[in-house]
């Protein structure tokens, strides 16, 4: 790996983020919450959880997502219920970063056990995504099908752009999201901020 590249970062050459922009542990104040400033390395446009430090990495949740560490998923969530809808680095929830990986994927029914409702609609940081959108722009199916079976909108609409998850799937070329989104009566419409 070239020195320049920031494993923190973005990596142009995998296409990849990491902790630093996507999933990473946040800044807290002395009561615990989530401190928000300039996200790292501005990939993130506006404000946003602000990353704990450089080499910080994911949060515990998110590692465990990451690797599809089931067993591990449950012991978090049993010994702390409320991480299901902790907020990491690019305002990701576990649901987001679930849209992150294929193998990542896998955990979605894992958390969703765990997670409320109004985190099927959560929107992130980082392009104002809710899990859905995140599935659908990595064309992960099978994440996405379980957020649909769950209830999630599929024609919930993404705040910066609001693209539904089928127009984010199709600019994608994710046709296998796709494919599952339009099966939950996902729609591709177009949009504009005169209609909000």
């Amino acid at each position: 790996m070239p020195r320049s590249l920031d494993p923190d970062g973005f990596d142009p050459i995998r296409d990849t983020v990491g902790a630093g922009v996507y999933g990473g542990k946040v800044k807290k104040d002395a009561n615990g919450q989530v401190i928000w400033g300039e996200q790292y390395a501005c990939h993130c446009k506006g404000p946003g959880p602000v990353y704990l430090a450089k080499g910080a990495g994911l949060t515990e949740v998110n590692q465990a997502v990451s690797d599809n560490d089931v067993q591990k998923l449950e012991q978090l969530f049993i010994e702390a219920p409320e991480r299901a809808s902790e907020i990491s680095t690019g305002g990701a929830t576990p649901l987001h970063f679930c849209g992150m990986s294929r193998r990542g994927q896998l955990s979605t029914e894992t958390v969703l056990k765990y997670t409320k409702k109004e985190d099927l609609e959560a929107t992130d940081t980082c392009g104002g995504l809710r899990p859905l959108h995140r599935m659908a722009s990595n064309n992960l199916a099978i994440g996405a099908e379980a957020l649909l079976k769950a209830g999630a909108d599929p024609n919930g609409r993404a705040a910066s752009s609001g693209e539904t998850p089928l127009s984010t799937a199709l600019s994608s070329g994710a046709m296998e999201a796709a494919n599952v989104i339009k099966r939950f009566g996902g729609k591709e419409e177009l949009w504009s901020y005169e209609q909000a």
